[in-house]
């Protein structure tokens, strides 16, 4: 069973509910979720296969081990340059809302708050004119930092729109 279904934040665990009553394997883009191992049994279950989280945890994995016998310090920079769906824009809502992600964090041998601040005008290769970078660390962050033992992670959502960016000061304020 593939769920690319969303929001995500919504549906929660439904599908890899129906994944175990039919005894099927169970892919999900997303991946927040608790599953108990135990009940895999003989099964396959892959969370957090999507664009972020996954691909954005493994391709600094896979460029590590490819090009690097030690990797100190990461910077990712992610953005979109497609259309914003409203089921997405629902996902990235929550997430910058519900905990799992921490505005402003990097990663300094460790969890650090409050590290960074936002940057405006900026230009960066890939984006049309100037983009507003917003710093954040999530558990996928977190968990790639400890996995490639970094000294320093800067993680960044790239924001072409400035109506994403007032979207996401309304969401904090609620």
């Amino acid at each position: 069973l593939l769920n690319c279904a969303g929001p995500s934040w919504r549906l929660e665990d439904r599908a890899a509910r129906a994944a175990l009553q039919t005894d099927a394997h169970y892919v999900d883009a997303a991946g927040e979720m608790a599953l108990e191992p135990s009940q895999w049994h003989n099964r396959c279950a892959v969370l957090g296969a999507g664009l972020q989280p996954g691909l954005t945890g493994l391709l600094p994995r896979w460029l590590a081990q490819q090009a690097f016998s030690e990797v100190q310090g990461l910077a990712s920079y992610f953005g979109l340059r497609d259309q914003f769906t409203a089921v997405a824009a629902d996902d990235f809502l929550q997430g910058a809302v519900d905990g799992t992600s921490e505005p402003l964090a990097a990663w300094r041998n460790g969890r650090c708050s409050r590290a960074l601040r936002r940057s405006r005008d900026v230009l960066l290769p890939c984006f049309p004119g100037q983009v507003h970078l917003l710093p954040y660390l999530n558990r996928e962050g977190e968990c790639l930092a400890m996995d490639l033992r970094l000294d320093v992670g800067h993680w960044f959502n790239v924001i072409t729109d400035g109506h994403v960016l007032k979207a996401l000061d309304l969401a904090h304020c609620l």
